[in-house]
């Protein structure tokens, strides 16, 4: 009779330790869904949706400030990019200079730069 009282708490103990290990997967899964897109600045809080159209995204860099021949605002990312990913911002005519939280950088962009095949591109914010 012992052997089934400590097999049953050994049992037990076992799908407690299950059941904490799947809340912790659960919890933090969560958590990554609810991604905080909030760009925190200095002085405000910008809160915007996601630009889902190409052509809006397109206008909205071309409504950035200007200086000799280059666009300057804030981009967000869906996601940060990768090292790849920012050499071949790069070579397109985007060079990320600063980061700031919620996935987001200062941006210079060239005014040659088509956002037509980049989808990476949460939404591009003027400073002024």
């Amino acid at each position: 009779m012992k052997f089934l009282s400590n097999f049953t708490q050994n049992y037990l103990i076992m799908k407690f330790r299950v059941y904490l290990i799947i809340s912790a997967f659960l919890v933090t899964a969560f958590q990554l869904k609810s991604q905080d897109y909030r760009l925190l600045l200095a002085n405000q809080t910008i809160e915007q949706q996601q630009i889902e159209n190409k052509i809006e995204l397109g206008s909205n860099i071309k409504g950035l400030s200007s200086l000799n021949g280059f666009y300057y605002g804030l981009i967000q990312f869906n996601k940060l990019p990768d090292r790849l990913e920012v050499e071949r911002l790069k070579t397109e005519g985007v060079e990320l200079l600063d980061y700031m939280p919620s996935n987001a950088y200062y941006a210079k962009i060239s005014v040659n730069y088509s956002i037509s095949n980049y989808s990476n591109i949460r939404l591009v914010y003027n400073l002024k």
